[in-house]
């Protein structure tokens, strides 16, 4: 068999993935680190806060008005309580009313 010197050996395409592969690994672990991982706390000052959202003012006066006064509120009565040697309820809530 006679060595030909015009003839270059073929290149393994694989021999290549050592190198391509970890520069991919490398920059998908770059991308996800600055723009998922490495985030400031956002802080909110006051200012910017403002800018968005109005100042609530609430007038008490409203509570002085005569119309609250001409009103007659009486407190809420106490709930009845039920002597304790008393039944409440079913024993079993869930089974229909025929079958109790």
């Amino acid at each position: 068999m006679a060595i030909s010197l015009d003839q270059k050996p073929k290149k393994d395409p694989k021999r290549y993935l050592i190198f391509v592969v970890p520069v991919i690994v490398v920059l998908i672990i770059a991308i996800v680190w600055f723009f998922f991982l490495n985030k400031e706390e956002e802080s909110f000052s006051e200012d910017l806060l403002s800018s968005f959202a109005p100042r609530i003012k609430i007038d008490f006066r409203v509570l002085d008005s005569p119309f609250l006064k001409e009103l007659k509120l009486e407190p809420f009565p106490s709930s009845p309580s039920l002597p304790p040697e008393s039944e409440v309820g079913r024993i079993n809530p869930f089974l229909p009313f025929s079958f109790y």
